[in-house]
């Protein structure tokens, strides 16, 4: 299982934080990856958020992926300069599809992650950039497709519909974009406990090709 801690900002506040009760926790209750975004960074057009990185590798024992902000491949060594063993790009890559294609040879496929958030659009799942809150007029799917063949090595998908709900896993957008494409891909988007990741699973068997590889839990970067 993935923790998922997605850190929003208001132009101006200070740079997001990670509890640091939170990350033995992390450690301790069986996850084995966390994954940090700062989902307002490419909204607020500022750098990721590395100080913050950097304290999260310095206690983690487990690996990190880390994103938000990363717009040039400077950008991403800086990311992984400050600890991150894998980048994740969204807002920016959907700009400039090479971002992945320059990402993946300097790192190697197995550590650029393409954030996906996907809002249900009539009968397919519209991309979602700038956190969440502008259409890119592209299909979710074909987009996963494509960042794959650019050198993507993993697909987080965020269902904008299931963000913050705590109703369940689209179980029907993860299944879609794990038969499209031949990575791992992480559901986020949600969960609200650890009982709900059987209950996806089971639903989603019934489901031609269902390979999702990790699942999320997600947790607020602002409770104290």
């Amino acid at each position: 299982m993935n923790a998922s801690s997605r850190a929003s900002t208001s132009s101006g506040c200070a740079t997001p934080v990670i509890p640091s009760c939170w990350l033995p926790v992390t450690n301790a209750e069986g996850a084995d990856e966390l994954v940090v975004l700062d989902i307002a960074a490419a909204r607020d057009r500022r750098p990721t958020f590395l100080e913050t990185i950097r304290r999260a590798a310095a206690e983690l024992t487990i690996p990190l992926t880390a994103g938000g902000g990363i717009r040039t491949l400077e950008d991403g060594r800086a990311v992984v300069r400050a600890g991150a063993d894998k980048v994740t790009v969204n807002t920016a890559a959907v700009e400039r599809p090479e971002l992945i294609s320059e990402l993946s040879r300097e790192f190697g496929a197995q550590a650029v992650v393409l954030a996906i958030d996907a809002k249900r659009a009539g009968n397919h799942w519209d991309v979602m950039v700038r956190g969440g809150r502008e259409s890119a007029s592209l299909d979710a799917i074909e987009w996963a497709r494509m960042a794959v063949a650019r050198g993507a090595g993993e697909i987080l998908l965020t269902s904008v519909d299931r963000d913050g709900t705590q109703s369940g896993f689209d179980v029907a957008l993860t299944a879609a974009v794990s038969r499209a494409v031949t990575v791992p891909v992480i559901a986020s988007g949600g969960a609200n406990r650890p009982s709900i990741l059987p209950k996806s699973s089971k639903k989603a068997r019934r489901m031609p090709r269902w390979q999702p590889q990790y699942s999320t839990m997600k947790c607020n970067p602002f409770e104290r």
